[in-house]
């Protein structure tokens, strides 16, 4: 009776459709994928979804065509300065995961955390977990901005992600969120280009002046999370930050990538 009165809509694209409860277990395919956001999405738009391509760059994680070897780098990353060690991402930034990150970002889901945590658990598994990461650091908001969200969705994911690794049994570095700071409140990059949001976001991160207690960043690894990469400046002046104040190398794991 409860489902006839309060029916499950698709956030995606309206339908009205059946939801069944099931057990989930921590995979990739499409089945996992289907178990954790059908309480979201119907299995059309389901079916929509992206897994990024295995066949990436080992630096920047962006997709190369054709056949890769063993430590191939894209074009960018060969003719840029890119601070980071490694950025990985499960899933394409498009279809169904747009509409996914948007419900997160901008209309106060933030349940959404512990879904998307989900599928950055595999990840960190399978790329992350032998490099032996000392801290992980959510992307920071500048102040304002957090005030007029009320959440940070960087922080949100990597507290559901340590979250789920205990949950899973996988060691998994502490979240910190009071080490890097946001102290230029930049105008959104959304629309803007490569050469752009360089600009717009130089010098807008810093590491705070207080740091807890015995935590010194002298050759520490460090992971990075946020939602999306798009052309990666936002995380490459994180990184440039960090590696100012002495850590060794810098990675980065995000939802998505453009």
């Amino acid at each position: 009776m409860k489902k006839l009165i309060y029916p499950y809509i698709c956030r995606r694209c309206g339908v009205i459709y059946k939801y069944k409860v099931e057990k989930i277990t921590m995979g990739m395919s499409e089945d996992s994928f289907l178990k954790v956001f059908s309480d979201l999405l119907c299995t059309e738009c389901i079916k929509k979804y992206e897994i990024y391509s295995a066949n990436c760059c080992e630096r920047c994680g962006k997709k190369i065509e054709g056949s890769v070897c063993k430590g191939s780098l894209c074009g960018s990353c060969l003719n840029n300065e890119i601070l980071l060690d490694k950025i990985r991402s499960p899933f394409s930034f498009s279809q169904s995961i747009v509409d996914i990150v948007h419900l997160f970002k901008y209309n106060d889901a933030c349940f959404m955390a512990g879904k998307m945590a989900f599928f950055l658990l595999k990840i960190y598994k399978n790329e992350f977990f032998f490099e032996h990461i000392d801290f992980v650091l959510p992307v920071p908001m500048h102040r304002k901005k957090l005030r007029r969200r009320g959440y940070n969705q960087a922080l949100l994911m990597s507290l559901k992600l340590s979250e789920l690794a205990g949950i899973y049994g996988v060691d998994f570095p502490p979240v910190m969120d009071n080490i890097l700071l946001k102290s230029i409140n930049t105008t959104s990059q959304t629309k803007l280009g490569l050469k752009e949001r360089q600009k717009n976001i130089k010098g807008a991160f810093l590491i705070s002046s207080r740091l807890p207690d015995r935590i010194s960043l002298r050759k520490k690894k460090i992971l990075l999370i946020d939602d999306v990469i798009t052309t990666g400046s936002t995380l490459n002046e994180c990184a440039k930050s960090l590696i100012n104040a002495g850590v060794s190398k810098v990675f980065a794991l995000t939802f998505a990538r453009a």
